[in-house]
């Protein structure tokens, strides 16, 4: 059983200069929506089955006759494949050949006509340039429907250990689309449809994601069209990936991934102190002194901020903030003294015309969220005099909006379910003034509450907007944030159905130790999915359009770059019965399960190390992670029963998501959308009452399961099998 190691990555400089990337903001999403349904069509969710478990990642179709490109350790595993359309359809899927090494594979279903993704050149590629991810983070939701998420290239020919001498990312592309476990083999398309890479892996402490580029695949793609495996490309100097690892972690992401653990020893020592290293800023530009205009720019590193900020080849450095250069020396000495945060601004000339450019010393300014903060800034500030934060004392609960210019309020009505009487709510806008407010209705399915503050000048009131307009690709914000006075994103899914058990086990390629789930979700039954980052206490801020129009409340975020909303229509149906001060409460199937400590991070905690120096490694984690999400391992003395199915919660029993091929629950004639109510004398209320029945019987023995088929109820005889 290989290793499991963590992701590291170095940067190969080269200069790559190649189309002008599009900065029209406005004109990406109109480019997000018009391919939009060609990209959706073309790609695919993969179910990858081990034994009696599941597993789930993502590939992107090639070929009209079925090919299907997709990760390595996404197929590795499986004993068998299923690969889902967008359109609903299944198709068991073989493996042809695949690159273990680098993380890429090709498998194949039957059939013709298929739609595809035209080749890109990743060669072509431009830093900043929009891209969009696809796939299926968490796994696939009941509509099949792949998720669209859309950011930017920040770096490239990134090289990233996955699993010491086992696997190895070696040319990856280096994005910040906010992609998540069960992206893995999704397509990385440019705006004009073109398959440039398939994701792969993350970086957990920040936003960073990694794709393997599409034309390393390409080259491959006919020998593994013929069946056969390609051999991988190992790496180079592990002692350059550990010390060029600086480049993509601040000095604060590296105490938090590494402070206390092996890895992080061993950086200590690279830098001979007891401190993490510290980046020292460059610019990462080659200049030459040239009489009498400046310092001309020679070489520019693709992976430095100097790129980031566009800078060219060719370009002349004039003035460093106002400041007129003539030595080498004076530039470098004017970027070292700029703090941490701060900016240096660059006059250029670049044929024959001055520019004026603000170079960011941080990389992490370049970020995702700080470009949307910067672009959206005035949006932003509008937002702030209808948006208000929700308190009591010192405790913030979360934040609502106001609807009405006589103080309705709307917020979400899970972050009140521990309040008591009256709370604080505080304008966001200059005044800062606060008024009490009374909770009147709550609906509990909808996760909507209704505040009442009682002020004696009426309140600036949000417009509300129309919902039905709302397109996949279009950009959305969100007012009330703890880092900024906005957030932003782009809109994923609509009327997406979350069902109660989102936590299903899904393969992918983590990188730095963090943590993925960073609240319990409950079942929502109509939700827009976004992609923009959330806090916990920033559940009840508004989602807005570019109108400036309120189409949503923030409710929920599951992971990384998956945020739900509920639809502004839907909250104004029930808006009468709040106002008369109606509460429905939560019914069970939409509460949320306890929080549970995700698996991924368990193990990768164990493996970093937990400050304890004298904890001992007693397993393989990369062992333990098969066995926590898809069983196995050491062999008990007493085989528990299993009969076979994916379920999930339902308010008579448990709905069968999946039944598994050639099992007992399959063979006996269960199918899928099956609501088990009982097995044998035994009721069934739920998952866990399932699985503790089931795991009690003998295997072998013989017993009935009660289904409700739609209307109708009966028994199926079932034979217990073996775990």
């Amino acid at each position: 059983m290989h290793k499991l190691y963590i992701v590291l990555l170095v940067l190969f400089s080269t200069i790559l200069f190649a189309k002008e990337p599009i900065t029209d903001i406005a004109l990406v999403s109109k480019k997000v929506q018009e391919l939009k349904d060609y990209a959706i069509s073309r790609t695919v969710g993969i179910r990858i089955i081990i034994g009696d478990k599941q597993g789930y990642g993502s590939g992107a179709l090639v070929s009209a006759d079925g090919l299907i490109v997709t990760c390595a350790h996404v197929v590795e595993p499986g004993d068998s494949l299923v690969v889902v359309t967008s359109d609903g359809r299944e198709y068991p899927a073989q493996k042809l050949g695949l690159n273990s090494v680098n993380d890429y594979a090709l498998i194949k279903i039957k059939g013709k006509e298929f739609p595809y993704f035209e080749y890109g050149n990743s060669d072509e590629l431009s830093m900043l340039e929009w891209v969009v991810a696809l796939g299926h983070p968490g796994g696939p939701y009941f509509d099949d429907q792949p998720a669209v998420a859309c950011g930017r290239i920040r770096g490239f020919h990134k090289k990233l250990p996955i699993q010491m001498g086992v696997k190895f990312y070696d040319d990856a592309i280096q994005t910040d689309v906010p992609i998540f476990a069960g992206n893995s083999g999704g397509p990385l398309i440019d705006l004009d449809g073109k398959l440039i890479g398939i994701n792969g892996a993350i970086m957990l402490v920040n936003e960073l994601a990694f794709s393997v580029p599409i034309n390393e695949i390409v080259a491959d793609i006919k020998t593994m069209t013929a069946g056969r495996d390609v051999k991988g490309r190992s790496p180079g100097n592990i002692f350059d990936v550990f010390m060029e690892m600086q480049e993509d972690l601040s000095p604060e992401d590296m105490m938090k991934a590494f402070d206390k653990s092996p890895i992080g020893k061993i950086f200590k020592m690279f830098s001979g102190t007891q401190q993490m290293p510290k980046k020292k800023p460059s610019l990462g530009v080659v200049v030459r002194e040239v009489e009498p205009e400046g310092l001309q720019v020679t070489d520019v590193d693709i992976n430095k901020i100097g790129s980031l900020a566009g800078v060219r080849p060719g370009d002349i450095i004039v003035r460093a903030n106002g400041i007129p250069l003539q030595l080498r020396e004076d530039l470098k000495s004017i970027v070292a003294s700029a703090p941490k945060s701060g900016k240096v601004f660059l006059t250029i000339k670049r044929d024959g015309k001055k520019i004026r450019i603000p170079v960011f010393i941080s990389a992490q300014s370049y970020s995702r969220d700080n470009y949307f903060r910067r672009h959206f800034v005035y949006k932003g500030l509008e937002l702030m005099e209808t948006t208000v934060k929700i308190r009591k004392g010192r405790k913030v609960y979360g934040y609502g909006v106001v609807i009405s210019e006589d103080g309705w309020i709307l917020t979400a009505n899970h972050i009140l379910s521990k309040v008591q009487g009256a709370v604080d709510v505080q304008m966001q806008d200059g005044t800062r003034r606060s008024h009490i407010g009374i909770v009147k209705g709550r609906n509990g399915v909808l996760d909507i509450a209704l505040i009442k503050v009682t002020s004696a000048k009426p309140l600036k009131a949000m417009k509300i907007g129309d919902d039905s307009n709302v397109k996949i690709g279009e950009w959305l914000v969100s007012g009330g944030t703890a880092n900024g006075i906005i957030n932003a994103g782009m809109l994923s899914a609509k009327n997406r159905q979350v069902s109660h058990n989102r936590r299903v086990p899904t393969l992918g390629l983590f990188g730095m130790f963090g943590q993925p789930n960073k609240s319990p979700v409950r079942a929502y039954d109509k939700v827009f999915q976004h992609d923009t980052n959330l806090e916990k206490k920033q559940f009840g801020t508004p989602l807005v359009n570019m109108k400036g129009e309120l189409v949503g409340i923030n409710v929920a975020y599951f992971y990384r770059g998956t945020a739900f909303a509920i639809p502004i229509s839907s909250i104004m149906k029930i808006l009468p019965d709040l106002k008369a001060s109606k509460v429905i409460s939560v019914p069970s199937r939409y509460k949320p399960r306890p929080a549970q400590v995700d698996n991924f991070s368990k193990i990768l905690r164990r493996f970093l190390g937990d400050g304890d120096d004298n904890e001992e490694q007693k397993s393989d984690p990369f062992e333990e992670i098969l066995k926590d999400l898809f069983g196995g391992g050491e062999k008990s003395s007493t085989s528990k029963g299993f009969i076979g199915v994916q379920v999930e919660n339902h308010p008579n029993g448990v709905k069968v998501v999946h039944t598994v091929f050639g099992k007992p629950a399959h063979q006996a004639g269960v199918r899928n959308n099956d609501v088990i109510t009982a097995v044998g004398k035994n009721s069934i209320s739920g998952t866990q009452s399932l699985v503790s029945v089931v795991s009690k019987l003998k295997p072998g023995s013989k017993t009935t399961i009660s289904i409700l088929r739609q209307k109708n109820r009966f028994n199926l005889p079932i034979t217990i099998g073996k775990r």
